[in-house]
């Protein structure tokens, strides 16, 4: 049995994937204020004006105003979607047109890239972002549960099932079901969902009758969809009902020069906060902007934060930047002969300043640098722990070496 906090989504910091934000596990939802009314939606039987459930009419100047992106008193957008490239200028384009509006709307990207950030700034700028926000990680969730866990069940449905429960489309009434991970949903469970999609009705199990349910439909893949349809994988009929309104979030290699913005916010952000003044400097920004990052910005986050420890909230250096397999001596990129070189350089340089008691001079001729090149390679160490320097260079040769 799957365990719920696989289930039900981990509830992210406002900064999560666009800026480092770090998670925090929650099976509940978020819930504040008052019902506010939704314009009746012809295209989408989930949401539609519904009395029954504390809605009333109001009048059509309001509705209008309703449509309109809410109050943003932590900030404006741009400081949670992260970035100046056109592609992610693209994406908060999108965000403020779709998310007003209450047809279902579909999140692309790879893992890592922060497709629940850009539901949640869906959230936060429609309608319901007074509402229910409710996460579902429909990929974890086991063929033989999922009907329970989507849609409910009545007690004594079936064995162990000691009270009623109401299924995430029931707790997420009047407001937001977000279900990443679609494309991993076993085929009877997409029939299913068709279905409520369809009806705008949910029927628990054990239950004869249904009941309706008004809700926008957000949901997120990492698959290409489109071949999963041609593949036999995925409904035809239900790709067409969950993409009405497409978000492609693009991967951090197809827009390195944001990479420096996220790490500076995930500094500023989320280090320790004795180490928050880090700074990246330029050839630490070269080698960010340089790696692909098959993670994105997760994997950049825990890159970041971890070097930060490594300067010791100082400058970050090249050294400090210890990709995934680094420490398995292993960078997955080869180094240049340039970046090299400049390693072996600091490290000698390291040694010199040691033996000579951080005297400048003598350290020059043990090294036989001129003053100049030595300035520009003690300039990369930091401050005057030189031990601790050389030790972590000496590290990042032997994996470089392999020895």
């Amino acid at each position: 049995m799957a365990d719920e906090s696989d289930i039900y989504h981990r509830r992210e910091d406002d900064g999560e994937d666009g800026a480092g934000g770090l998670p925090e596990y929650s099976v509940t939802a978020i819930r504040a204020g008052e019902k506010i009314n939704r314009s009746k939606a012809h295209s989408n039987p989930l949401a539609k004006n519904n009395t029954a459930h504390g809605l009333r009419r109001r009048p059509l100047s309001t509705q209008r105003a309703l449509t309109r992106p809410a109050p943003d008193r932590r900030g404006g957008i741009s400081e949670r979607i992260i970035g100046s490239s056109p592609e992610i200028k693209s994406v908060r384009d999108k965000i403020l047109q779709y998310a007003p509006e209450d047809a279902p709307a579909c999140i692309f990207g790879e893992s890592g890239v922060g497709k629940e950030l850009v539901a949640r700034e869906l959230h936060r700028y429609g309608r319901r972002n007074t509402e229910t926000f409710l996460p579902i990680n429909a990929g974890a969730i086991p063929e033989a549960l999922a009907p329970a866990e989507l849609f409910g069940h009545q007690k004594g449905a079936f064995t162990g099932a000691h009270v009623s429960r109401e299924g995430a489309f029931l707790e997420a009434n009047g407001g937001v079901l977000y279900l990443d991970e679609i494309g991993e949903m076993a085929p009877s469970i997409q029939a299913q969902l068709l279905r409520v999609l369809d009806d705008g009705k949910v029927a628990k199990i054990g239950s004869r009758s249904a009941e309706k349910v008004d809700i926008r439909l957000i949901t997120a893949t990492n698959k290409d969809l489109r071949a999963s349809v041609a593949e036999g994988e995925f409904r035809k009929d239900l790709y067409y009902r969950i993409n009405v309104l497409p978000i492609y979030v693009p991967p951090l290699r197809e827009r390195s020069d944001d990479v420096i913005e996220i790490a500076d916010a995930i500094i500023r952000n989320h280090a320790t906060p004795e180490y928050r003044n880090a700074v990246l400097t330029p050839r630490a920004c070269d080698r960010l902007k340089a790696h692909g990052f098959p993670g994105n910005v997760r994997e950049l986050r825990n890159l970041v934060l971890r070097a930060v420890v490594h300067a010791r909230g100082g400058k970050i250096l090249p050294d400090h930047l210890e990709f995934d397999f680094d420490a398995c001596g292993d960078s997955g990129e080869p180094m240049s002969i340039r970046e090299g070189k400049e390693l072996v350089s600091r490290y000698l340089a390291c040694r010199a300043l040691r033996a000579s008691d951080g005297k400048v001079a003598k350290a020059m001729k043990l090294t036989g640098l001129k003053r100049d090149a030595f300035s520009n390679v003690r300039a990369n160490l930091d401050g005057k722990n030189y031990a601790a320097e050389e030790a972590e260079i000496r590290k990042k040769l032997k994996a470089l070496l392999n020895i």
